[in-house]
């Protein structure tokens, strides 16, 4: 899940082992998040071709629900899910790239030139929407607004790797912590990169920097913020912690729908006997409600249906007209 710009900027001893005939030299990813917690994705990917001709490259670990920009450049040349990108080579000059979606899940498929694209150092520019709030990535952390996003992974380490996550301003500054692997705890960036706090009237920026961002890099970063900084986000976000925290309704397993009316109808059947039998022998017994042993039975197994699925005020109702008919 993605929140900020990742500069990483790479020189390889060697070129080629990423894809063949080029290699990554870096990555620049800038992440703006809005107040409702939809992002502004913009990868910036630089890369040295030693080839003769390279033709595609793979970002593996994109964002999940990608949209495309919404820009009236983008929407024209659009093609099917796929849309165009920016590409220029080391004069400035602008190549041909396009973007679309692999067969893969969370890896995007980024072509360049018409056929490829010649020896030479080249940045390509790929820009997306992801809507975090509409993901459900957002959760309440205390009196902070949680998100968790996993950084790219790609074939080749590169070095002085950035990270800048922009959030809208609140009082309270946002915080980065980078989450375990395998786990769910966390660690304090300490040791781990170099942060920057930029503060602002409008925007707060977050920047770390990595001295070095191994292969295969899978980092998950922990960004809390001020829930003013997102406030539609930190409605929705205490409103899902509140349905996870509240109990289950007891009728609410499938088993437990087939289960409850049998034993609700069990219980009412049986209290309805045992009135009718008591009532046979009861001579100028007359009841608050008529109905008898019927309307007795019937109140009586509708309330124990009632309670068990949390309905205690309609149970409570059903249990006074079962008394009263008895």
């Amino acid at each position: 899940m993605a929140l900020g710009s990742v500069l990483a900027i790479a020189r390889f001893a060697h070129a080629g082992t990423a894809w063949g005939d080029a290699a990554l030299t870096r990555d620049d990813v800038r992440i703006e998040l809005d107040e409702g917690g939809r992002a502004t994705v913009t990868h910036s990917v630089s890369l040295h071709v030693s080839g003769k001709r390279f033709r595609a490259f793979v970002i593996d670990g994109a964002d999940e629900g990608i949209e495309p920009p919404s820009d009236d450049a983008t929407l024209a040349g659009r093609d099917g899910p796929g849309w165009p990108a920016t590409a220029v080579d080391s004069k400035g000059q602008a190549i041909e790239a396009f973007i679309e979606p692999a067969k893969e899940p969370r890896k995007l498929r980024v072509r360049l030139g018409h056929d490829g694209v010649p020896r030479g150092d080249y940045t390509v520019q790929i820009r997306y929407h992801v809507d975090f709030a509409k993901l459900g990535a957002f959760s309440r952390d205390g009196a902070m607004t949680k998100i968790t996003w996993a950084a790219p992974r790609w074939p080749e380490g590169y070095d002085s790797a950035k990270i800048v996550i922009v959030v809208p301003a609140a009082r309270i500054e946002p915080t980065l912590a980078v989450a375990d692997v395998g786990g769910e705890g966390e660690h304090p960036l300490d040791g781990y990169g170099v942060v920057a706090l930029r503060r602002g009237p409008v925007r707060d920026e977050l920047e770390v920097t990595r001295p070095h961002v191994p292969a295969h890099d899978d980092a998950r970063f922990v960004l809390r913020v001020d829930p003013h900084a997102l406030p539609n986000v930190a409605a929705s976000a205490a409103a899902i912690e509140a349905d996870r925290a509240s109990p289950a309704p007891l009728g609410g397993t499938p088993r437990a729908k087939l289960v409850v009316p049998i034993v609700a109808g069990g219980v009412g059947l049986l209290l309805a006997l045992l009135l009718h039998r008591r009532n046979r022998g009861a001579v100028g017994f007359r009841p608050l409600l008529g109905g008898g042993a019927l309307l007795y039975g019937a109140a009586s197994g509708a309330a124990v249906f009632a309670m068990w699925t949390t309905l205690p005020l309609v149970g409570a109702v059903l249990v006074t007209v079962a008394i009263a008919a008895a």
